[in-house]
């Protein structure tokens, strides 16, 4: 049962939401009806376009439904070739669906961009003057699809091309859809990989990012409202100043500070409340994203203002979202929902040196200037780092403008990945994963660190690696840092069937109400969302069932008929290692494990009489047998030697 009469973002306060607040956005939601809505799934079906496509349902973080349709990547490039989210399906309200379709944007006899979701890379410099590169353009892009998880309740697509090209140049790039149920956005993660590079042209190719590049009608099909307004962050907020339609007259601000990346654009309220945004997994400290704004003239613009416009000159923008569509000629407000992502020159496939630019240091031609620590009016002066792989991932989110762009549907987002960089994770049984994979396909052969600890940005998902399948961990969020249905990964984990109990508080094990979980038997994960913010410490706790090659249950064979409290008696049996309890008559007792087949425990001082119980990663046995606790036996009385008493009988 699930939740069905809330938004997603009933459930996003912000940083500086109070806990009373909190509290009681917990008690309606406990007081709301529920109902069983059906699992996660994944069916193949024909796009609305005439390609043929996945369609994923799935139930957002307020128990709604949602659906996606995915058009398949071509396996010959005959056809709109990228895999790519063609349609979005969603209820801004309970019972009303917005049905959200790629726009049909036609350039050149294609429909380039008519959806979400597909691959753009420019040049730097090119002798030819050629340097803009897309999956959507002719020649169309051969690849493959492959459902990589279907599970109850989690999902990937992955588009896999592995002769896309960047000027002439083979750089395989592969892609990652991730939907999970009670998650109400689902992750674009993109891998771009020109290690190859390094021995054919030493790097030198120098290409940006643009990925994922789209049209989609957010404000609803049909609708074709005006555009409201734009906002991407860096390390700064820009924002445009119209009250419903922005123009090139518009007036802007870009004077917040920012932590985590984002784009987004909004319709004219007035005619509908509606937005959509990509928003990054990891904080602009520790992935850099955007394009390098401070090449061009006349204005670097962050922690600036033109508050009675006009507006930037479209190459100051950090992400490219309507900046490249205004008309010639009068200030008129558009239609347009282009909306793109953005990495600077040269992190795809190194620094070529800018040619064009001849008063720009040479490079190292695997790096590329990090415009987030670029000192303001000095280009390509900043920090760098390897350019010769890049793969990073995006929330992609629709929903509604209500709250503004700080705290409408996009910027809760914003500020769930902000509250992220205030938890931290621990486990008793299992390892919190430090590093893992840099990201999907190619990017899995890379390593890059947890940060925080434990926190895997691919997905936006918290991993742990299973002890014998089990799992005691903790996380730990700061007050007033909740983290919405926040979803762990448990690594390691080798049953063919699902854990005997998973709970993610204490009481809280119900599958379906309290979190969904999905078996990957192939990549021996246990995916599991908890459905509910979070406000408060969480424990999770996973004991394994003991199939399929996971720990095998324990068995009890014979213990003592009696003893007294605090004697130590043997417990005889099978598969005892890495025993985490034992009890006599439901009190814990301390104990010590001598062999998969013996545990010395302690009576303890509570005990009273009946089974004993021993607990594993396999599961819980208990004896046959009744234990009795007996009495203490009677002591005599001793004298000493002038006759007075010595153990304090009277």
């Amino acid at each position: 049962m699930r939740i069905t009469n809330l938004t997603p973002e009933s459930f996003s306060p912000s940083p500086r939401t109070s806990a009373r607040r909190v509290a009681s956005l917990l008690l309606v939601a406990c007081l709301l009806p529920v109902q069983n809505l059906p699992a996660l799934t994944v069916t193949s079906v024909t796009s609305d376009n005439g390609l043929p496509a996945l369609s994923v349902q799935w139930t957002d973080s307020a128990g709604l439904p949602r659906t996606a349709i995915m058009v398949n990547q071509s396996q010959t490039g005959t056809y709109q070739g990228p895999g790519y989210l063609r349609q979005l399906t969603y209820q801004p309200d309970p019972g009303t669906n917005r049905v959200c379709t790629g726009t049909d944007f036609i350039q050149g006899g294609t429909d380039e961009f008519s959806g979400d979701g597909f691959v753009q890379n420019h040049t730097g410099y090119d002798l030819n003057g050629n340097d803009d590169f897309s999956s959507a353009n002719f020649p169309l892009v051969p690849g493959t699809t492959t459902v990589t998880l279907q599970g109850t309740s989690h999902a990937i697509i992955t588009y896999n091309m592995p002769n896309y090209q960047i000027g002439g140049t083979n750089v395989p790039t592969t892609i990652q859809w991730f939907f999970a149920d009670g998650r109400s956005h689902p992750i674009f993660a993109i891998t771009q990989d020109a290690r190859g590079l390094e021995s054919t042209q030493q790097g030198n190719l120098s290409a940006d990012s643009r990925s994922p590049y789209g049209d989609m009608a957010y404000d609803g099909d049909g609708v074709n409202a005006y555009v409201g307004g734009a906002s991407y962050g860096d390390t700064f907020k820009f924002v445009t100043l119209a009250a419903n339609e922005v123009t090139t007259n518009s007036g802007w601000k870009d004077i917040d500070p920012n932590s985590i990346a984002y784009a987004m654009q909004w319709a004219n309220p007035a005619t509908v409340d509606a937005e959509m945004g990509h928003v990054a997994t990891l904080p602009i400290t520790v992935y850099d994203q955007g394009s390098d704004s401070r090449l061009y003239p006349p204005v670097d613009p962050r922690n600036t203002s033109q508050l009675n416009g006009p507006m930037l000159t479209d190459e100051s923008w950090a992400f490219q979202i309507l900046n490249y569509q205004w008309p010639t000629g009068a200030p008129v407000p558009i239609t347009t929902k282009r909306l793109t992502w953005g990495a600077n020159f040269g992190r795809v496939g190194g620094f070529d040196e800018y040619g064009d630019y001849p008063d720009t240091p040479y490079l190292n031609i695997t790096q590329y200037s990090q415009h987030s620590t670029d000192p303001v009016g000095e280009a390509l002066l900043g920090d760098r780092a390897d350019g010769m792989l890049m793969a990073y991932s995006v929330f992609v989110v629709f929903g509604t403008h209500t709250g503004g762009y700080t705290n409408g549907t996009v910027g809760r987002q914003v500020i769930q990945m902000q509250n992220v960089t205030h938890a931290t994770l621990s486990a008793s049984i299992g390892t919190v994963e430090t590093s893992g994979p840099a990201g999907v396909g190619s990017a899995s052969s890379a390593t890059i660190s947890y940060t925080p600890s434990g926190y895997d940005p691919t997905y936006s998902t918290w991993e742990i690696a299973a002890t014998t399948n089990a799992v005691n961990a903790t996380l730990a969020l700061t007050a007033n840092y909740p983290l919405d249905h926040p979803v762990f990964v448990i690594n390691g984990y080798t049953s063919s069937q699902l854990p005997t109990s998973i709970a993610v508080g204490a009481g809280l094990t119900n599958a379906g109400v309290n979190y969904f979980a999905t078996l990957d038997t192939a990549g021996r994960r246990l995916w599991i969302t908890v459905n509910r913010l979070v406000t408060n410490s969480l424990n999770l706790v996973v004991n394994a069932s003991g199939g399929g090659g996971g720990a095998s249950p324990p068995a009890i064979s014979s213990i003592p008929s009696g003893g007294t409290v605090g004697t130590e008696i043997v417990i005889t049996g099978a598969n005892f290692t890495g025993a985490t309890a034992v009890a006599f008559n439901g009190i814990p007792a301390s104990f010590t494990v001598n062999s998969a087949t013996q545990i010395t425990a302690t009576v303890p001082a509570a005990a009273t009489s009946g089974p004993i119980t021993v607990t594993t990663p396999g599961g819980t046995a208990q004896s046959a047998a009744s234990f009795t606790v007996l009495a203490a036996p009677a002591s005599l009385p001793i004298y000493t030697n002038n006759g007075s008493l010595l153990n304090g009988f009277q």
